[in-house]
């Protein structure tokens, strides 16, 4: 009979304690996060989960769960399940993917639960614009991690051919004329058509997208200009838009192409067979070496009041001096903030990679984008305006021209 009651003692008090747990008084919020790092990527699932498990333990209210998914697909699978009611309460993202989340409702906004007015604070105006530029003038991105495109070379061939690392287009062009003549490789090539366009179009100092109007404004003679000789480098073998080995890094690798534009993440990529490789400012077309600023930021999916806050909290530790710093310094990026920029450990990070401290000081040269309905719509319009004239389809103003209106009609 004591062992019967001592067992029926225990089930309820099970019973009770789940009922209290229900009832809000010792439930812990779950917070799920979908992302796509993994170890060979410099270490970001790892953070990730150091993170998570650091702020499990610091409070008993919120728990974090990490979700593994695949890098090749990742944006269409989150924009899936969000559409679906079965997505993330987090994932990681580039601002232009935020209109059709903020116009369709799916994304929290994170000022109701963020010391808005102390994140500005932390980071340059440029970053801060950008994460309002969605329209409805609310927050809907925290900044995690920045990089800009720049250049890299191969110092043992431009060092044969007493060559000069170009500042300008014109003196990329000069050089790669050469290489392809003397050592019959491609002398440059870029990994982005997309950062390509915009590289030019912020160097000519030209609109990217008006926000008052709704309209692109990159069908200038100027620019016309820059794609057509781009695509007469590559016909004429100066530059490549094929790679033998299958990729950009690959061919650089293995010597078979002496530049290439790509952002600071290429670092832990490249691996010279036999050579060491420089880096320097992209070359410009104007006075200031102009590039894009490459944002991504935590985004919030909505939910209820609870698990959005839970998000957030995680969120603001994530991104403190400290978290912000590490975060930058495991997966080979730049910190948005300037807070963790000051750490003695950040300074010692930059020193310690050439592209790091190059990339670094191109950010005062950086410019966003705005992030509106139909941003992600002009981003493969470029793509598409490129390939059309390097493959000879279109004539750079044609395919200008087709690419402006399809832009201004996804716009509006």
């Amino acid at each position: 009979m004591k062992r019967f009651l001592c067992v029926l003692l225990s089930l309820i008090l099970a019973i009770l304690c789940v009922g209290c747990m229900k009832n809000g008084t010792g439930e812990k919020t779950d917070v799920v996060i979908w992302h796509s790092w993994n170890v060979e990527e410099g270490g970001g699932e790892h953070f990730l989960q150091v993170a998570a498990e650091e702020f499990n333990a610091s409070q008993d209210e919120i728990n974090v769960i990490l979700e593994s998914q695949p890098g090749s697909g990742f944006s269409k699978k989150v924009a899936n399940a969000v559409a679906n009611g079965v997505g993330p309460d987090i994932f990681f993202e580039f601002a232009t993917t935020l209109p059709e989340y903020v116009e369709g409702g799916f994304a929290a906004n994170m000022e109701n639960y963020l010391d808005t007015d102390a994140l500005k604070a932390r980071m340059s105006e440029a970053l801060w614009q950008e994460a309002w530029s969605v329209g409805d003038s609310h927050l809907h991105i925290v900044p995690i991690q920045v990089t800009v495109p720049v250049f890299f070379y191969n110092k043992a061939l431009y060092e044969k051919h007493n060559l000069s690392v170009p500042k300008t287009w014109e003196e990329l062009e000069q050089n790669c004329k050469i290489l392809s003549e003397q050592e019959q490789i491609a002398g440059f090539a870029t990994d982005s058509y997309i950062d390509l366009a915009q590289i030019f179009n912020g160097q000519l100092n030209q609109t990217y997208i008006d926000t008052e109007t709704k309209t692109v404004g990159f069908r200038t003679e100027e620019f016309e200009a820059a794609v057509d000789w781009f695509a007469k480098c590559v016909d004429k073998k100066y530059f490549t838009a094929t790679y033998s080995t299958g990729s950009l890094e690959g061919d650089f690798n293995a010597g078979l192409l002496a530049s290439f534009i790509g952002t600071c993440s290429y670092e832990p990529y490249l691996v010279p067979d036999g050579f060491e490789y420089g880096v320097a400012k992209v070359p410009t077309l104007g006075a200031e070496p102009t590039v894009p600023l490459f944002n991504r930021g935590a985004i919030v999916m909505a939910s209820d009041e609870k698990t959005e806050a839970a998000a957030c909290k995680f969120i603001d530790f994530f991104t403190n001096a400290e978290n912000s710093m590490k975060w930058s310094t495991t997966i080979g990026a730049l910190t948005p903030y300037e807070d963790a920029a000051q750490l003695e450990e950040y300074r010692s990070y930059l020193e310690t990679s050439d592209v790091l401290q190059v990339a670094s000081e191109s950010l005062p040269f950086a410019k966003t984008t705005p992030a509106l309905k139909g941003a992600l719509t002009v981003r493969s319009e470029l793509k598409e305006m490129f390939l059309q004239t390097v493959g000879k389809v279109k004539t750079a103003k044609e395919a200008i021209s087709i690419a402006e209106t399809n832009c201004n009609n996804a716009l509006k």
